[in-house]
């Protein structure tokens, strides 16, 4: 087994006591093991708090905040402390379309065009026979592209602009790529196709009727909240709190903010098929639509483990499936800066979990779901804080390794070919637009959007963005044409072309 030994682990003794007390008990949740679980979680990943709702045969029996909303300070996260829950968010979109096809206005299968006609993508093929369906299930060619929406001052009309002149990667439908953008037009698109806008639809047909007063797709509205969780960062060992980020332009793709209390009805919704408190929501044949496996998802050696008891991972409409010690789980996971979430479904206990962290980068949703998930399935209980943190503890010094690898192999003693004011000029490309290059004081800085950064020289005719955003750490590579002028700037994974 990969992993530290058992005396090395935090507190295993207690968890591993705590783990076979809930296994012991096969009718209901015990609240106080939960809370020893979710306790010993928020010491081994160093998480200010956490908010955990359990699902059981379709009744709600467990809903409870842990921990502080923010690291410092007193004031507990609670059942109903607002949390952003980033790309859980897709599987609700999914839903809004679920909800006009049941009212007969679309059918997954249309072109996209048909009801956004605004709508391009670079690909021919993609661009003439992409549908509602691709959109939701990550497969129109695209890799991420996240830049046009990370704290840019961009509109979501405009992030969906710039993505019909990016370029792809790979062809239609060939292979699954998450793609947040292709979900933000999938919401624009409901709120056109309902004469509304996605986030009214879904307050008015999904918020509403499950009573999830406390949910709000709008950043303005989430930071009036006086029982809110402060997003947190870890650096080294050390953990700070810093101001909610507005992710508006994202929409669809992840713009939800909720509770657990609220997110406990949505997934009552779902292990109850469409039906809530003996009213129909959404019809049981296009809610079991957004669960069918559409695109295989490869998991690299160190997805594979992460997760070690999955032996197949695919995408449905905004939801993973995955196949756990031999049952089918559905589920998703959010990340945003400060904050991590997961949704998970058992559908053949009409069981979930939500766990909700105000902690970036931790992988504490994913061991309390575990944990929980083996409960519920009354399955052998596994340590999976030791198994997980050892995991994370050695691709982050993987990673370190590569970093410094990268420092070590950078061309000591190196200049620029050109002096600094001959690299300044204006650069562009298609998606991506303009990139500014100008000298300062015997320094270069860069401008793309509303970001500034510095250009430290790096060797030869690479510099590396030194800022306090985005930009941060990006490299930026000149090339020059055969008289000496820098012609062309590789930035942001793109090539702009210089226009002066």
């Amino acid at each position: 087994m990969i992993g530290p030994k058992p005396q090395d682990s935090y507190n295993s003794p207690m968890r591993v006591l705590t783990l076979l007390l809930l296994a012991a008990n096969l009718s209901a949740i015990d609240p106080s093991a939960v809370d020893r679980l979710v306790e010993a979680s928020l010491k081994t990943w160093a998480s200010p708090g956490a908010a955990i709702a359990i699902i059981e045969n379709g009744q709600i029996v467990h809903v409870k905040g842990y921990g502080v909303r923010e690291a410092g300070k007193p004031e507990p996260v609670t059942a109903d402390s607002l949390f952003e829950i980033a790309s859980t968010t897709k599987a609700f979109t999914a839903l809004t379309v679920a909800l006009l096809a049941d009212d007969g206005k679309l059918d997954w299968d249309d072109p996209v065009r048909r009801h956004y006609p605004a709508f391009r993508l670079l690909d021919p093929l993609a661009n003439e026979n992409v549908t509602v369906r691709d959109l939701l299930c990550h497969r129109t060619g695209l890799p991420r592209h996240d830049a046009f929406w990370y704290k840019t001052n961009l509109s979501r009309a405009e992030v969906i602009e710039r993505i019909g002149s990016a370029k792809p990667n790979k062809q239609f439908r060939q292979q699954y790529q998450y793609q947040n953008i292709m979900f933000l037009t999938a919401g624009e698109l409901v709120g056109r196709v309902a004469s509304t806008t996605w986030d009214d639809f879904i307050r008015q047909r999904v918020f509403a009727p499950l009573g999830m007063s406390r949910t709000t797709t709008s950043y303005s509205e989430a930071v009036k909240r006086t029982d809110r969780a402060m997003p947190h960062r870890k650096a080294k060992s050390q953990v700070t709190s810093f101001d909610w980020v507005n992710f508006d332009n994202v929409g669809a793709a992840g713009c939800i903010n909720s509770s657990a209390r609220d997110l406990a009805q949505w997934v009552k919704l779902h292990v109850s098929n469409g039906d809530f408190d003996g009213r129909r929501i959404v019809s049981a044949k296009n809610l079991e639509e957004t669960y069918q496996p559409h695109m295989v998802i490869r998991g690299d050696t160190a997805a594979k483990l992460l997760n070690p008891d999955t032996t197949q991972n695919t995408y449905a409409l905004g939801w993973n499936i995955a196949h756990y010690r031999g049952h089918r789980i559905l589920g998703h996971a959010g990340v945003l800066d400060g904050f991590r979430a997961r949704i998970t479904l058992i559908p053949e206990t009409r069981s979930g979990i939500v766990v909700l962290a105000n902690l970036g980068r931790t992988t504490l949703p994913e061991s309390v779901t575990n944990s929980l998930v083996d409960l519920l399935l009354k399955l052998p209980a596994k340590d999976w804080d030791s198994y997980l943190k050892a995991e994370v503890d050695k691709q982050d010094a993987e990673e370190a390794r590569k970093q410094s690898e990268k420092v070590a192999k950078r061309a000591k003693y190196t200049k620029p070919a050109k002096p600094l004011a001959d690299y300044a000029g204006t650069y562009a490309e298609p998606a991506y637009g303009t990139v500014e290059v100008k000298a300062d004081n015997g320094n270069l800085l860069i401008k793309w959007l509303n970001f500034t950064a510095k250009l430290e020289h790096w060797h030869y005719e690479t510099f590396r963005a030194n800022a306090t955003n985005p930009l941060q750490n990006e490299d930026a590579v000149f090339a020059l044409d055969a008289s000496g002028k820098p012609t062309s700037l590789r930035f942001l994974e793109a090539d702009f072309r210089r226009k002066d």
